[in-house]
Order: structure tokens, then sequence, then C-alpha cells
């Protein structure tokens, strides 16, 4: 599937995150620069912004500009409850969940059996 104009901002935009290019705290440019940059309407660059602030990538708010952040243990886990508590309105989900939740079982096992090998 092809991916849509925010979705590929927000993607450059984390990619300069990740590499470092823009630092943690960094303020974004302003909405009108972003528009030139990507060639983009300001509901796209803010469309940008809404996912990568809902990726944890992004912290906005308080009337000053968005500035970039790393996503934390703790936003990846809200946002995986969120996912979570729609998929629990039906059977499917539920046995996806159980699914996820044995997959999650076993790499985690996996892992404290090779910490437990160094460790020891």
């Amino acid at each position: 599937r092809a991916r849509s104009a925010p979705d590929a901002i927000a993607e450059a935009l984390i990619g300069e995150i990740r590499s470092g290019g823009l630092a943690a705290g960094t303020p974004l440019p302003p909405e009108r620069e972003l528009c030139e940059r990507f060639d983009a309407s300001r509901p796209t660059v803010r469309e940008a912004l809404a996912l990568m602030q809902m990726r944890g990538f992004l912290d906005a708010g308080g009337g000053r500009r968005p500035r970039t952040t790393r996503p934390s243990l703790q936003t990846i886990l809200l946002a995986a409850a969120d996912h979570i508590r729609d998929l629990m309105g039906d059977a499917e989900g539920g046995a996806h969940l159980e699914q996820m939740r044995q997959f999650i079982e076993t790499g985690a096992a996996r892992e404290a059996a090779m910490r437990r090998d160094r460790l020891q």
C-alpha cells in the first residue's frame, strides 16, 4: 500500500530524530517552513505532526512549538493499551490478543535465558 503524504512526512522527520539530525528537545521548524520543505498543505503537515505525537516522537501543546522527543516505554505501552482495548471488543480480537501474549512471553523467556547464561 502506498504511504500517504502525512505518513511520508512523519517518517522523514522521525528518521531525522533517530539519526540525531533533530536532537531530542529541539523545537521543530514552524509549520510554514515544513509546508515549503515537503511541498505540502498545512492540514497535511498537521496530520503528520499528529502521527509523530501519537508515536511518541513529538511533544506538543502549551501554546509553544512542538519539540522532538524519543518514545519512552510508557508512551509505547499507553498506545498499545488503546489498541488492546479496541481488540477486546470481539472474540477474534481476544484470540489475537492471546496470540500476542504468547509471542511476547516466549520472547521474554528466551531473552531471560540468554541473560542468565551470560551472568553466570
